[in-house]
């Protein structure tokens, strides 16, 4: 039994049942093995597992499309949430967490690349990546818990109970509002952030 097959089963099994279902015992049953058998590789709780989960699936992240820095932004910020989408309540430890394997500083490294590109000073740059991870992670957080269509329809169903003259900018913004998909929301969120970053 290797530390490979540790983090597999370890990433199957989030990518199946979210990363709440995440434990030694449930690895081990999945392998097939004693719980010690995990616990060798990655200590004797489930925290133990995480940055070998964050590192294995920072390595399925690619960090090598072409461009100027706002295509590969785009292209790394999409990459990230096609990880985190596939591993429910991933986002949210990410946000959380300052992962520094190999994979996770090589990600890291790519998009402090583009953002140097983009010309932004030092301090700017610091500023830049934690607003694109926290959009990028947030949004893509936020969609495995299906939470941004809920909170549009409570709005509405909310603004119904409302008196009329109440809330006008909600109820333009509810009204104005056209359908659109998960894809196409996190799309037009991402464009907004690297616009606010190029004049910069």
């Amino acid at each position: 039994m290797t530390r490979q097959a540790v983090v597999e089963a370890a990433a199957d099994l989030v990518a199946a049942d979210g990363l709440e279902a995440l434990s030694v015992r449930q690895v081990a049953n999945r392998l097939g093995v004693w719980p010690t058998t995990v616990m060798h590789h990655a200590g004797g709780h489930r925290d133990g597992l995480l940055p070998l989960l964050i590192e294995h699936l920072a390595a399925g992240i690619r960090t090598d499309s072409d461009g100027d820095w706002r295509a590969r932004l785009t292209d790394l910020g999409h990459e990230i949430r096609r990880v985190a989408l596939a591993h429910r309540g991933l986002a949210d430890v990410l946000l959380r967490s300052g992962a520094t394997g190999p994979q996770a500083l090589r990600l890291a490294d790519a998009i402090l690349d583009a953002l140097q590109d983009a010309g932004l000073d030092p301090d700017v740059v610091q500023d830049a990546y934690d607003v694109f991870l926290t959009y990028v992670l947030g949004s893509a957080g936020r969609q495995t818990t299906a939470t941004a269509p809920a909170r549009w329809r409570s709005f509405e169903l909310a603004l119904a109970e409302a008196e009329p003259d109440t809330y006008a900018a909600l109820r333009h913004a509810t009204r104005g509002r056209t359908a659109r998909d998960d894809d196409a929301r996190f799309a037009g969120g991402l464009d907004l952030v690297l616009d606010a970053i190029a004049p910069r």
